[in-house]
This record gives C-alpha cells, sequence and structure tokens, in this order.
C-alpha cells in the first residue's frame, strides 16, 4: 500500500516499469516461499488464474491469427493484467489474517500521504482549477489526475460511512471533499453525489440520509464563504459552469461535456461490428486499444465494459457483470449499517468505472483487486469494530 504515495519509475523502457510492479512481484514470491501452494489451492483464486491464462491464450491468438504490429502494447497490458492477478492472490490469502478496520485505516493514512506528495510535488497546479493538461494537477506517480481523485473518492467514502467522531468525520471528509474539488474531475465528483445517495437508499433506518443533508448543508455553507473570501469565485463558477452545468443548459454539447468519451464509444462500437466473429466472442487482446479517434490518441474507451468487450470479448464482458451483480446481491442479503463503507466504495469504484478504467493502470489499478477480495468475503466479515475511530 505504500507504494500508493511512494511510487516512482524504477525501470525506463517498454511501459515503464513502476515500483509498484516490483514490490508486488516480489512480494508474491516471498508469500510463495511461505505459504507453498497454500497461496493458491483456493477456488476463488484457481477460478482467476483460469481466467488470467484464458487472457493470455486469447490475446496470443489474436497475435497469431490478426496480428498488427501490437505484440509490446499486448504484453504490456498482459503484465498489467497479471500484477492485479497477483495483488488479487495475496489479498486473498492475507484476508483472514488482517483486520478490516486496520486496512480501512492504513488507506485513509496512505492517502493522506498521497495528498501530501501532491502538495509538495505540484504546489503550482493545486489551485488552479484549470482543465488544461500542462497547468492541472497531474499525480503521476498514482496513474494520473483522475486516478488521484478516484482514491480521494474512496477516501471520502470510508471517511463518511466509517468514522464514528462527528468532528473527525467533518474534518476528514472536508478535506477528501476539498481534495477532490482542486482535481475538477467530474467521473469522482459525480460518482461521490451518485454514491452517498445510493447508500442512503441502502440504510434502512435512513440515519444516513439525515446525516448526508446535515452535512451537505454545512459543507455548502462554509465552501461558499471559502470560495467568496479566499478563492477567486469568477474562475470557481467558470469552472463549475464549464465542467458540470453547461451540457444542461446547453452551452455545450454532449461531446464536449464528455470530453469526447461518447465518440470512441461509438467508434469502438462500431469497430466491434466490423471485427471478425472470433474478436466479438474473444476480443482483440488485452493491450489492443491503441488508435486515434477524431484527433485523439486512446488506449481505453475510458469504460470498463466497453474496453472488456473490445479487449476481451463478449463471454469475458457478460462474465463480469454476472460477477458483479453476484456480489451487489450479497450486499443485500444482509443489508445492515455495519456494510455501508463496503457498498460505498462498491458502488462509487463502479461508477468510476463507467468513466475510468482505472484497473488498466499499472501505478494503480491493483487496488481494485484488493478490494473486490474484500467485496468477494463481504458476508464472512465480521465488521462490528471493536475499536473505533472516536
Amino acid at each position: 500500500m505504500l507504494c500508493l504515495p511512494l511510487n516512482f519509475i524504477a525501470l525506463y523502457g517498454i511501459g515503464n516499469v513502476y515500483i509498484s510492479t516490483l514490490v508486488i512481484f516480489l512480494e508474491f514470491f516471498l508469500f510463495l516461499l511461505l505459504i507453498g501452494e497454500r497461496l493458491i489451492n483456493k477456488p476463488m483464486v484457481l477460478l482467476a488464474l483460469g481466467v488470467f491464462i484464458y487472457f493470455v491464450l486469447t490475446t496470443l491468438t489474436n497475435e497469431w491469427l490478426y496480428g498488427k504490429d501490437m505484440l509490446k502494447d499486448q504484453m504490456v497490458f498482459l503484465v498489467v493484467y497479471l500484477q492485479n492477478l497477483l495483488v488479487f492472490i495475496i489479498a486473498y490469502a492475507l484476508f483472514d489474517k488482517i483486520s478490516i478496520h486496520y486496512f480501512l485505516k492504513l488507506f485513509l493514512l496512505i492517502m493522506f500521504l498521497a495528498v501530501v506528495r501532491v502538495i509538495l510535488e505540484e504546489p503550482e497546479s493545486l489551485f488552479k482549477f484549470s482543465v488544461v493538461f500542462e497547468e492541472r494537477i497531474q499525480a503521476l506517480f498514482i496513474g494520473g489526475v483522475n486516478n488521484y481523485a478516484l482514491l480521494l473518492g474512496v477516501a471520502f467514502i470510508v471517511s463518511f460511512f466509517y468514522i464514528e467522531n462527528r468532528i473527525l468525520r467533518f474534518v476528514l471528509c472536508a478535506f477528501w471533499l476539498i481534495s477532490a474539488v482542486l482535481t475538477m474531475s467530474r467521473g469522482a465528483l459525480l460518482a461521490i453525489a451518485i454514491t452517498l445517495f445510493a447508500v442512503a437508499l441502502y440504510d434502512k433506518d435512513r440515519k444516513t440520509l439525515k446525516t448526508l443533508i446535515r452535512f451537505s448543508a454545512v459543507v455548502f455553507v462554509i465552501g461558499a464563504f471559502a470560495l467568496f473570501y479566499f478563492v477567486e469565485l469568477d474562475e470557481v463558477t467558470k469552472q463549475l459552469n464549464e465542467r458540470f452545468l453547461s451540457v444542461f443548459t446547453g452551452e455545450s454539447k454532449v461531446d464536449q461535456f464528455s470530453s469526447g468519451r461518447d465518440l470512441i464509444w461509438r467508434d469502438m462500437f462500431e469497430r466491434v461490428g466490423e471485427s471478425p466473429f472470433f474478436n466479438f466472442l474473444f476480443g482483440h487482446g488485452a493491450g489492443s486499444i491503441d488508435f486515434r479517434v477524431h484527433g485523439g490518441h486512446y488506449k481505453s474507451s475510458h469504460n470498463i465494459l466497453i474496453d472488456l468487450l473490445f479487449r476481451n470479448g463478449v463471454f469475458v464482458l457478460f462474465g463480469y457483470i454476472l460477477f458483479l451483480l453476484t456480489i451487489f446481491l450479497l450486499f443485500i442479503n444482509r443489508r445492515d449499517r455495519e456494510k455501508l463503507p463496503l457498498f460505498g466504495v462498491f458502488v462509487f469504484l463502479h461508477v468510476e468505472l463507467m468513466v475510468n478504467p482505472f484497473v488498466f493502470a499499472a501505478q494503480m489499478g491493483w487496488v481494485y483487486s484488493i478490494f473486490m477480495v474484500i467485496f468477494i468475503k463481504q458476508n464472512k466479515l465480521i465488521v462490528s469494530n471493536p475499536n473505533p475511530i472516536t
């Protein structure tokens, strides 16, 4: 987890190898030496291994049948898939040894260190509210500004639904929210709003909804005061209008609001329709998205479902959807307040995946594997917190 705030490129070259990737491989082999076959002889782990082998075989078959000089990109993304798999295996083995409360507290500490690094490395970009690539926060160590905002959103959700002390909860939530606003990431901010109200509906006693209303009112008052006295209000208003409101007033079109995502989605659906039947069933390979659409260079469609359809085929797409529906039903079957932080993270991550497939980011895509293990084993969790943050 310390690789999130301390990440850097360890080896330059094909794909640029980050220190996080090296640590993941080292940890896996150390656990393999210590635990042996017990690390992998679990049904869910064997299933994950089978899926990865399926990805390798279909990717190599694509290169053999329809080779388009993309072998390098295909191998780079297979390594990303592999590191995510290895983290899944490690997390699955450690799940019963580490308290979920320890993990949530650790995650908040890790994210605080990440924010500190951004403040120290990019003070000139921190308060610009700019959407210009050269001027906005970069946060490349964590996979770019949108991935940074995504993790801030996770930290916000965890703090809002996990921390019991009202003052500490409010301070931390305000800190994560302000940090996310500074990124001007529409996906993260909209996902936070959707998640808050989704979890409020999930909570049967409606206590969450009341807390949400109070929190929103206080944040609005404090935010308005801060914007008026400490920030260039005209610039903030301009950015909020351009990034969030203009599509509803008719000042910008859908393609402008989505930063061209709807154009690449349509283009990729056309490519799928024009592809051989083999590609429709099994995809074009792990690293097959690498082309220009309407003047932009894309290695992802910015939508996990479209990415899976194009990269790995319709079988994997439907398998993934069925997998998520199964986890969602597990949450519904044990619908109680103790599950609110986990359900919130589940909703937030998968709303974000509709516009930001961060699982393919080498720097931090593996974080999804850790949370996925928690989601899978949630019904076995003893969530009652013996030592809450108070």
